[in-house]
């Protein structure tokens, strides 16, 4: 099982951002496992899947960089957009947070064969 890892902050105003980060960590290697396990090799026939997971971990990337940058600009108090940039990367954060669980949740829960149904109609040309 993946326990949280602990995210470093150097400002208290975002331990709450920092927790939530590495909850989501932690649960993006659960449900990758999950995905591993259930499919081992025909993982790589699930492309579908993979996206969801590189959607993800792009998600969580960039989120981790934000947060840093955000407690840098809390260590400058001079920076002449600092409250625009704080609101703004928290609004990412937000936005990445409900972006990663969906992804994740569409693991399990998703149109992919309806899609790829469609799809194959369309390339034969039957419309």
């Amino acid at each position: 099982m993946f326990s949280s890892p602990t995210i470093a902050v150097n400002h208290s105003p975002l331990e709450a951002e920092a927790t939530r980060l590495g909850k989501l960590i932690a649960l993006s290697a659960r449900r990758g496992e999950k995905l591993l396990r259930t499919y081992r090799e025909e993982i790589l026939e699930r492309q579908y899947q993979q996206a969801r997971i590189a959607d993800a971990a792009i998600e969580l990337y960039t989120s981790a960089c934000v947060l840093r940058r955000m407690d840098q600009l809390l260590g400058d108090p001079s920076s002449p957009q600092r409250e625009l940039d704080l609101v703004a990367g928290r609004y990412y954060l937000t936005t990445a947070d409900r972006a990663i669980r969906q992804n994740l949740a569409n693991l399990w829960s998703n149109d992919d064969s309806e899609t790829t149904a469609l799809a194959d109609l369309l390339l034969r040309g039957a419309g």
